[in-house]
C-alpha cells in the first residue's frame, strides 16, 4: 500500500473508493450471498468506521458526502487535512493509541498533551466543547494493537507490536465504545451496555481540550499563521 505521504493522491482516491462502494450498496448490486442483508439496511443514514488509515478515512468522508450519520476513527492520523480546523458535521469518536505528545515550539503548548488529530475535527478556538466529538486514549497499547493480530501475539513480540494491554481487554474495550458511540449517536437509542468511561476508567484517559482551545485563542493573527 502507497503512503499517502509519498503518494498524496490516494488520500482523495480512498474517499472515493468509499463513497463508490456506499453507492454500489445503495443501488443493491450485490452478490447473492448478500443480497439479503443489503435490502435491510437503510443507506441514507449511514456510519463509517475504520482504523488506521481506514479510520482517517471513514471521518474525510463524513464530511463530503450527507449520508454519514457517524463517525469513528481508531488510531488514523487525519492524512487528507480535510478535517484541520474544521468542524465534523456529524458525531465523532476519536480513539488514540497511547502516544507520545507531538512537540511544539511555542513553550506555553508545549506544557500540555497534543495528539495528532487534535487540530482536526473542530474549529480550533471551540474544540473540546461538543457533546457530540469524543477523543480518547487508551493506555499501554500501539498502533497495532486496534487489529485483530492483538490476539495472536504472545510474550515479548506481544509488546513490541502492540503493546502490553491485554488483547481480550482492548478488543472487548473496542466494541463497547464503538457500539455506544453508535447506539448514541447513529440509532438515536440508550445504549444497553455499561457506560465504558466507568468500566475501563482506569485505562482509558479523555483528551481535555481546554488548555488547547486556551492557547490558541490567546494567539495572535500573525502568530496563528
Amino acid at each position: 500500500m502507497s503512503s499517502p505521504f509519498i503518494c498524496p493522491a490516494c488520500s482523495v482516491v480512498w474517499i472515493d473508493d468509499v463513497l463508490s462502494v456506499t453507492d454500489l450498496l445503495a443501488r443493491g448490486e450485490v452478490g447473492p450471498t448478500t443480497q439479503e442483508i443489503v435490502a435491510q439496511a437503510d443507506f441514507s443514514k449511514v456510519a463509517r468506521v475504520g482504523m488506521s488509515f481506514g479510520g482517517a478515512t471513514a471521518a474525510a468522508a463524513c464530511y463530503v458526502d450527507i449520508r454519514c450519520s457517524a463517525a469513528v476513527n481508531l488510531d488514523g492520523f487525519d492524512i487528507h487535512r480535510i478535517g484541520v480546523n474544521r468542524e465534523i458535521p456529524v458525531p465523532l469518536l476519536m480513539i488514540y493509541s497511547d502516544f507520545e505528545p507531538s512537540a511544539l515550539d511555542d513553550e506555553e503548548a508545549s506544557r500540555f498533551t497534543l495528539a495528532f488529530n487534535d487540530h482536526s475535527y473542530e474549529s480550533l478556538l471551540t474544540r473540546g466543547t461538543r457533546d457530540d466529538v469524543l477523543r480518547i486514549k487508551i493506555k499501554d497499547v500501539l498502533h497495532n494493537g486496534f487489529s485483530n493480530d492483538i490476539l495472536l501475539h504472545r510474550g515479548p513480540l506481544k509488546s513490541m507490536l502492540s503493546g502490553s494491554i491485554d488483547g481480550a481487554v482492548m478488543t472487548d474495550l473496542m466494541n463497547d465504545y464503538v457500539l455506544n458511540f453508535l447506539e448514541k449517536h447513529h440509532r438515536g437509542a440508550l445504549s444497553s451496555g455499561p457506560d465504558p468511561m466507568v468500566a475501563y476508567g482506569d485505562i482509558v484517559q479523555r483528551q481535555d481540550m481546554t488548555k488547547h482551545r486556551t492557547w490558541w485563542a490567546n494567539l495572535s493573527l500573525q502568530e496563528r499563521q
